[in-house]
């Protein structure tokens, strides 16, 4: 019978109902229910439904939801019932022993009678153990229930028991178990010792290798590992799946052996756990395998280099299956001399003899760049440079080239490479009253890195006595040469008659006073002191006006006319002395001649002057120079 815990009768309500089920024969006799030994199922309905009615009152009365069982004593004795209890069926009296099982049941109470109120206790363990496992108790019995723990593991702080109370005590183990009131569960988990995994190390676990290596799995743990482990391993040819392999059984710590032929294996394990449950690595399960090694087995093979229509080699180079290897440093070259020449450069490498566009660089990491045993990349040619002015392209052999500019202009560096440069200014012009022009200045510039760069040469002095210009490149510039300077006058060459005419004779005085000397009648080539001077001579005790004649002495004549005008020689104009270029026979700079007003014929070299006569003409100073070369 199932009762709500609040719908119980009171005493009246039941004494009611008694008197009722007596005056249908149900159950007879004043003392309403006698003591006798049947089981619930003997007693019949309208009986039993007695008993329940008293119990559910009872519980009202009470009020405690802890109580599991109430005997037809404590019924009597509370006034619930009246004895004898007597079995309708057989007229016999029932033991006032006899039990009415209650149980709860969703705030529901279900009621049941019993001769006896015993309860299963059922024990839930989880890494621990007790002296007794099949336990069965009386509802108001106590129980006590020793508890260890396995290895490894500690008892917990608080246990799990339903279906009775009870006391715990963690450092004894002890369970003591009081009135149940119903079937009683016991609920304990050990408490593990050891929170860290097992490891599992391989030895390698990657590398290249030529067609084998020694492979070692060493499996650890601080405690005893499961039982069920798989010490297995898989090599297969997938990072993804396992393939064209099998598992194979390992013992750590043993070395075993595994091959390849020019290919990658990926060593698959499965995940270990200890006795505690904890797992290897940190991974979830252990029914899941992993990567833990990665080896590639390589082949050998060749690379050649062919030069492409260039000169010069390139060696070959060998290489293994999946091993990074620079291709060789090129060896090759490609030069075309002349004007406006070009100077080459691999931009790299290709499969391909036509390509433009290079696969590979110059000394490029490479790996597996065939599956054949040998392969020929060729030679792609790129130019080293542009350039907008012009100039000279020298092959100097074996790779080894010179470039003059002529003319200014901007360089364009597609490659960067360290070069040589040699940098002369233009040299300065003679004078036309005067000395020579100097050669321009120069240097040279060692291992320098080409760049983008504008390239300015200096022009040679063109007027009389004019300087050179400055020359630049690559971060670097020279000044040009100066010009000549021009003399000092001192004298000039004129033509006289006598003063008295044509006719008249011209008369040369050496010294005042002195007796005047015919140099001949008609016009006469004289020299004169410069500028020209008239000085007073007394002669014959007259006053006579006379030029002065150079270096000494005095003319007494007339000018007809001045032929020219003799200079001191003048200094030749500061600059470069002749040189070679860049260790070649070129040669540059230098002054210009004294005398001769001859045009320099050298690069960056001065012009002539006019030496000690006036003249109207000079040399010209020839324009500057930059050359370049790879360093070497």
């Amino acid at each position: 019978m199932t009762k709500k815990h609040k719908t119980g009768f009171t005493l009246v309500e039941l004494l009611a109902v008694i008197v009722i089920i007596g005056a249908t024969s149900i159950l007879i006799v004043p003392k309403l229910i006698e003591r006798f030994e049947v089981k619930k199922e003997d007693l019949n309905k309208q009986a039993k439904e007695l008993l329940y009615l008293a119990a559910s009152q009872y519980m009202d009365l009470k009020q405690d939801d802890n109580i599991s069982c109430i005997s037809l004593k404590e019924l009597i004795d509370n006034g619930f019932l009246v004895e004898p209890v007597i079995d309708p069926k057989t007229n016999t009296v029932v033991p006032d022993t006899s039990n009415v099982k209650v149980s709860k049941n969703n705030n529901q109470y279900d009621y049941e009678f019993s001769n006896t109120c015993f309860y299963n206790v059922i024990f839930n363990l989880k890494n621990v153990k007790v002296d007794r496992k099949d336990v069965v108790m009386e509802s108001s019995s106590v129980e006590e229930v020793n508890v260890t723990p396995n290895a490894y593991y500690l008892l917990p702080d608080d246990i799990s028991v339903s279906g009775s109370n009870y006391t715990w005590n963690k450092d004894t183990g002890k369970v003591i178990l009081k009135n149940a009131y119903s079937d009683v569960t016991v609920e304990i988990n050990g408490v593990s010792t050891d929170s860290e995994n097992p490891t599992i190390v391989v030895n390698p676990d990657s590398g290249t290798f030529d067609t084998s290596t020694s492979v070692t799995i060493t499996v650890s743990d601080n405690m005893e590992l499961d039982s069920n482990n798989v010490y297995q391993y898989y090599l297969s040819t997938s990072s993804t799946n396992r393939e064209n392999g099998s598992w194979i059984t390992y013992e750590s710590g043993k070395p075993f052996t595994i091959t390849g032929n020019n290919e990658t294996k990926y060593l698959w394990i499965w995940p270990v756990k200890d006795a505690l449950g904890n797992i290897s690595d940190g991974k979830s399960n252990v029914n899941t395998p992993y990567v833990a090694g990665i080896y590639k087995f390589s082949s050998e093979y060749v690379i050649n280099y062919d030069c492409n229509g260039g000169s010069g080699s390139t060696a070959s180079s060998t290489h293994k299956s999946n091993v990074s290897k620079k291709l060789s440093t090129n060896g090759c070259y490609k030069i075309v001399a002349g004007t406006n020449g070009t100077v080459y450069h691999v931009a790299g490498w290709s499969r391909d003899s036509s390509a433009t566009n290079p696969e590979y660089s110059d000394e490029e990491m490479v790996t597996n760049v065939t599956s054949e045993s040998s392969i020929t990349l060729y030679a792609v040619w790129d130019n080293l440079f542009t350039y907008t002015g012009t100039y000279n392209v020298v092959d100097e052999g074996s790779g080894n080239w010179l470039v003059n500019f002529l003319d200014s202009g901007t360089y364009t560096s597609n490659y960067s490479t360290s070069i040589d440069a040699f940098l002369v200014g233009g040299g300065g012009a003679g004078s036309s009253t005067g000395a020579g022009g100097g050669g321009g200045y120069y240097k040279t510039v060692n291992n320098i890195q080409t760049k983008n760069s504008t390239i300015t040469i200096g022009d040679g002095g063109s007027t009389s006595g004019g300087s050179g210009g400055s020359t630049s490149a690559f971060d670097n510039s020279v000044n040009g040469g100066s010009g000549g300077e021009a003399g000092t006058p001192y004298s000039q060459n004129v033509t006289v008659y006598g003063t008295n005419g044509t006719a008249s004779n011209v008369y040369f005085y050496p010294r005042n006073g002195a007796s005047g000397v015919s140099q001949g009648n008609g016009y006469v080539n004289v020299v004169l002191a410069y500028p020209t001077t008239s000085v007073t001579l007394t002669v014959s005790g007259q006053s006579v006006y006379t030029l002065k004649a150079y270096p000494s002495g005095f003319y007494k004549c007339t000018i007809k006319s001045v032929n020219k005008i003799n200079y001191t020689r003048g200094s030749t104009g500061a600059g470069g002395t002749e040189t070679t270029v860049l260790h070649t026979n070129v040669r540059v700079s230098g002054a210009g001649a004294e005398t001769g007003a001859i045009d320099a014929t050298l690069n960056g070299g001065g012009g002539g002057g006019s030496g000690s006569a006036s003249e109207s003409t000079f040399g010209k100073g020839k324009s500057g120079l930059v050359t370049i070369r790879n360093s070497r």
